[in-house]
């Protein structure tokens, strides 16, 4: 039996318990403790004040976008999908005109 193995098996596993902090929710502006469940349902808006608070990308897609969607990849900085060509190099370009 390896060390990693025995220190594993030695160290207790708890259940993630449910806090004050995982099921309120404080309003920044009006300070207004909100149930998260509640939070949640109103798509992250205060119940009480309507001040509308963060949300992440991926729920904004979420919210706006129809079950199922898929995200295209986009392409890398270095690649060039458009394969523009300029008939003047950039440097040339920049430099100011004397």
């Amino acid at each position: 039996m390896s060390w990693i193995n025995r220190v594993r098996n030695a160290l207790p596993f708890t259940k993630k318990e449910t806090t004050a902090e995982t099921l309120w929710h404080k309003c920044p502006s009006c300070g207004e403790m909100v149930f998260i469940k509640e939070w949640e349902e109103n798509l992250s808006v205060c119940p009480r004040c309507d001040h509308h608070g963060r949300i992440g990308p991926n729920e904004r897609f979420a919210q706006i976008l129809d079950a199922g969607f898929i995200l295209l990849p986009t392409p890398h900085v270095s690649e060039d999908p458009l394969k523009f060509r300029d008939s003047k190099r950039y440097p040339d370009r920049s430099r100011p005109r004397a």
